[in-house]
């Protein structure tokens, strides 16, 4: 009976064990404040998705991915936030209610609740890293990965010593990227705002600049297609270093300047 009850303890044991090496995340929640901690293999996606409210990104010190977030407003306790992760990926969303975590994108409606969740992100620097939001800024500085990055209403200002896309609805955008291996089409701008895009010095693209009332300035040559560095409406195209992949800079209502960046790290 001894021999037993130790053989089942050892066993309970190392199920308690085992559990716990596998374990992939931990989240802690109070009413008002979230916190969650996790890990990724190299090159995997950390992405938030939000309402309203602000996303604030850095670099992580360490491996560890760390994800804030606090709630505010009258109505802070009909949103929660949700986490969902896959193998190589990590969503975490705010969600209000009668929505999920897939449809955070795809509808800017929620009634008169009048909440925010404004949210604190560290990335290591092996990860990529996705934010979209409906009523807020996104910042995110010293990515060491590509980054991904939309909002409707709000500021843009993204680092990242590789490729960064980003688009803004109303709000100016900034972008700083290390590298320019995206694949396809890559685009930043906005439709309320100006644009401040620094590229690597050694950048290699086809760019196509347009802008409606505005101004563009650069510091590659450019070769004008029609319109003018002047106000008015404008189409610029040009070859950046040996071209080929593409990138699209665009405004309506605002300012272009294109400026040569740092060589990436």
């Amino acid at each position: 009976m001894q021999r037993t009850c130790r053989t089942t303890s050892t066993l309970i044991l190392v199920l308690l064990l085992a559990f716990g090496l596998c374990s992939f995340a931990v989240a802690q929640n109070s009413s008002d404040n979230f916190h969650w901690t996790g890990k990724l293999p190299a090159n995997g996606l950390v992405r938030i998705k939000n309402v309203s409210g602000a996303i604030d990104a850095d670099a992580a010190s360490g491996d560890t991915i760390e994800v804030s977030a606090v709630k505010s407003g009258p109505d802070r306790d009909q949103v929660r936030v949700e986490v969902v992760n896959t193998s190589d990926s990590v969503t975490i969303c705010t969600v209000y209610p009668g929505s999920s975590c897939q449809e955070v994108e795809s509808s800017h409606e929620h009634g008169n609740i009048n909440a925010k969740v404004d949210y604190t992100v560290h990335v290591p620097r092996n990860l990529r890293f996705a934010a979209a939001n409906v009523n807020g800024a996104i910042r995110a500085q010293d990515m060491g990965r590509a980054v991904d990055v939309k909002t409707v209403n709000g500021a843009i200002d993204v680092s990242s010593s590789a490729w960064v896309a980003a688009k803004s609805v109303n709000g100016a955008v900034k972008v700083s990227m290390g590298s320019t291996d995206w694949d396809g089409t890559l685009k930043v701008g906005t439709v309320n705002g100006s644009v401040t895009l620094d590229l690597p010095p050694d950048a290699n693209a086809d760019v196509h600049f347009s802008s409606v009332n505005g101004g563009l300035t650069s510091d590659f040559p450019l070769t004008v297609q029609s319109g003018g560095l002047g106000f008015g409406p404008k189409r610029i195209e040009g070859t950046i270093g040996k071209g080929g992949r593409q990138l699209d800079v665009s405004t309506v209502n605002g300012t272009l300047q294109i400026h040569k960046g740092k060589a990436a790290l």
